[in-house]
């Protein structure tokens, strides 16, 4: 089938288009978000409408919300948290297997570098990161970190072995993931940490 299916790129969407998805549930729905649930659904969606509408329906569902409210109904960070559950539960085998290679350790050591790395780069924005900003994120939280664990293992998730999970940029020397999904996972998997 690969080589019968063609890929139409579609850029990721703005905060405002994220927002205005947001907006037009509210009035079919009659719910509303709080300005938290908002922003941080949003955020989690990474430009994705799709995963916006993912969150979205998994709030309603949480708080058993199938058709129009006959009271203006919040939904809230709970909600959110809900939801945010609901899509680490429902990621794909594909999704769960990069993310394991990528935080596998082979041997006990110091530091889990795959995922310290992959946090640091979920951090950042989403165009990625150059290496000097990753290193520094990662130095908040580990201030003993190597830079030649940095530069040896981001070369490591590169690699299929290892999930493939980000890719180089050489033209603008950045790091980023390999897939915007990716992304939206990270960012779930370290908010619920």
């Amino acid at each position: 089938m690969r080589n019968r299916v063609a890929e139409i790129h579609v850029p990721l969407m703005s905060t405002e288009e994220l927002e205005e998805i947001l907006h037009k549930g509210e009035s079919l729905l009659n719910i509303k978000f709080t300005d938290t649930a908002r922003e941080r659904t949003v955020h989690f969606s990474n430009g994705l409408a799709a995963v916006c509408h993912q969150l979205c329906l998994y709030m309603c569902t949480e708080w058993n919300i199938s058709e129009t409210c006959p009271e203006l109904t919040a939904l809230d960070e709970d909600a959110l948290q809900a939801a945010l559950g609901l899509c680490v539960e429902e990621q794909s085998d594909t999704l769960r297997s990069a993310f394991d290679k990528a935080f596998h350790q082979q041997k006990k050591v110091r530091f889990n570098n795959g995922e310290l790395i992959v946090r640091a780069l979920a951090e950042s924005p989403q165009e990625g990161a150059l290496r000097a900003d990753l290193f520094t994120r990662i130095r908040r939280w580990e201030p003993e970190y190597p830079q030649g664990n940095l530069t040896a293992f981001l070369r490591y998730l590169l690699t299929d072995e290892y999930g493939q999970l980000i890719r180089f940029d050489s033209n603008s020397g950045r790091y980023s993931f390999t897939d915007p999904l990716y992304r939206h996972m990270a960012l779930v998997i370290f908010q619920s940490r």
